[in-house]
């Protein structure tokens, strides 16, 4: 890399990390239920917000086996057994050693179409107490990858992922996993220590979370909607944390949750945000004074809604890109006070969003093909989501680059220099920026259809071949993942030449001030 590039990256960096401290570690995402979308598939969304330097890789890891009796080791350097084999990922990783596997991971998507996310919470101050005292082994990116190396459908992650933290006691305060199949979807609130609760999210609702544990209502004898550790009642009734005769029944949220974290309007705002536009038509009303005056809870569902309108990929992109534009909490008027990553006001889509994506999840097509996940690098507001679908075995070098060291040869820094760029003059430049970035979504929703027809035509063929020669249970190799190789590597590729381009043109309208109103720079 060039001195002046090197110069110009380690600048933006500064300049990030000065603005953004103390945003990160405050995802926003939801799921929604196979009849709440438009299409009949699984959709989960998620703005993954962490440090502002914490770059972003896309990596590919193959099905692995392992013979009996070989451990693999936690962080924290407990033994966990191997089982003998694990499935197929494609994972989002971040840390400074990217050949490290053991690194963060936003999200995982495996060959069976079962997905996670996760959403830092906070639990209670006295359970935190509690636990200081006890040696939990295992943390958030484990709980994350681990089950879904495993798992074959949502609700066996789930049970994984229940039986890792009643075995080895979770490192963190507390943690949210929004785990998906083709078919459903669960929502799965973890606490330090060894408690833990899932529910699951009904066919016909989108559940959203932000940085509070929300499920409320608990009944663990209903097995079909719900899943916890076995003492997660008694032990908060023994902690005076729950009163069966005055409180009637189990609200885990309430037993186990922070208040301060429940009623913050760092958390109510987004969740204000995010179901008004879920369903405009509850027209939640919002407190000036940062409160909230109620929890949505649906047929019990803590922040679940029928949505007014069936749930899309095109449509969650507004979803995960909203500051709230247009109502009274756009604190810019417009962006005209500034950028909107940059006021009082907690948005969905903040400048330490350093990956958002979408995963659609449809059971009808075959795996390669039916589970793609839709991302863009850093904030969405000024990114461009392009699909990676599940058949894929690798990805491009830029998309595999990058630590926390600036670096124009990583994709994910070049996306990052373009928040950067833009943030200072927001209203004039997201214009140069979003229709670019929206004709080229729109030209790959379009053509969506005949790619994936032809990526059935071939594995039809394949199919068909098999057959013919009596191979039933032959995996669909080469040509099939070659093709979606080139499509999404090539697609990712060409948006990001776009990002470049941007880039260069930001950097030179800064540079000579056309950004600048004219009117208080008068020409003689």
């Amino acid at each position: 890399m060039s001195v002046k590039k090197t110069i110009l990256m380690t600048t933006l960096v500064a300049v990030l990390g000065f603005f953004c401290y103390g945003l990160g570690f405050a995802c926003t995402s939801f799921i929604a239920g196979k009849n709440a979308t438009a299409d009949g598939s699984v959709i989960t969304a998620h703005n993954e917000d962490l440090t502002g330097d914490t770059a972003q890789r896309v990596e590919v890891f193959p099905r692995r086996t392992f013979k009996a009796n070989e451990f693999q080791y936690l962080i924290s350097g407990a033994a966990l057994p191997w089982v003998a084999e694990i499935y197929k990922l494609i994972q989002f990783n971040s840390g400074s050693d990217p050949s490290d596997y053991n690194q963060d991971n936003p999200n995982c998507l495996n060959e069976w179409g079962v997905s996670t996310w996760d959403n830092a919470q906070t639990p209670r101050t006295e359970l935190r107490a509690i636990e200081d005292l006890n040696v939990q082994a295992v943390d958030s990116k484990e709980l994350k990858r681990i089950p879904i190396e495993r798992a074959k459908t949502a609700r066996e992650a789930v049970e994984i992922l229940g039986w890792l933290v009643d075995t080895y006691g979770f490192i963190q305060n507390g943690m949210t996993y929004g785990i998906a199949d083709p078919e459903e979807g669960w929502i799965v609130e973890v606490t330090k220590g060894k408690h833990w609760v899932a529910q699951r999210v009904p066919d016909d609702m989108v559940v959203m979370r932000a940085n509070c544990y929300r499920i409320q209502n608990v009944n663990l004898a209903d097995s079909a909607n719900f899943m916890g550790s076995a003492d997660l009642v008694s032990f908060a009734q023994a902690q005076g944390w729950y009163n069966p005769a005055t409180d009637g029944d189990f609200n885990f949220s309430r037993a186990y949750g922070s208040p301060s974290s429940m009623s913050a309007a760092s958390n109510t705002l987004r969740e204000w945000g995010a179901l008004n536009y879920l369903k405009p038509s509850l027209n939640l009303p919002w407190d000036p004074n940062g409160t909230f005056p109620f929890v949505t809870n649906d047929r019990g569902i803590g922040n679940g809604v029928v949505p007014d309108q069936k749930i899309t990929v095109k449509g969650t992109r507004g979803f995960l890109r909203q500051h709230y534009e247009g109502t009274p909490q756009d604190a810019t008027n417009g962006y005209a006070n500034g950028s909107p990553h940059w006021t009082q006001n907690r948005v969905i889509c903040v400048n330490t969003t350093n990956s958002s994506s979408i995963i659609q999840l449809r059971s009808w097509l075959p795996p390669e093909i039916g589970h793609v996940l839709w991302r863009t690098e850093k904030s969405p507001c000024t990114g461009v989501y392009v699909p990676w679908y599940l058949g894929i075995t690798t990805t491009p070098v830029e998309f595999r680059t990058g630590t926390e060291a600036p670096s124009s040869d990583s994709a994910w820094w070049t996306y990052t220099s373009l928040v950067m760029l833009l943030d200072p003059h927001y209203g004039t430049f997201i214009p140069k920026v979003r229709p670019v970035f929206d004709a080229f979504e729109d030209s790959l929703f379009a053509s969506q259809p005949a790619i994936e027809q032809q990526a059935l035509d071939i594995y039809e063929k394949i199919t068909q071949g098999n057959k013919n020669v009596g191979k039933k249970n032959q995996t669909k190799t080469t040509k099939l993942e070659d093709y979606l190789n080139r499509y999404s590597g090539d697609t990712a590729l060409s948006a990001l030449d776009i990002a470049r381009g941007l880039v260069n043109q930001l950097l030179h309208d800064s540079a000579k001030g056309s950004w600048k109103n004219n009117a208080f720079c008068p020409v003689d």
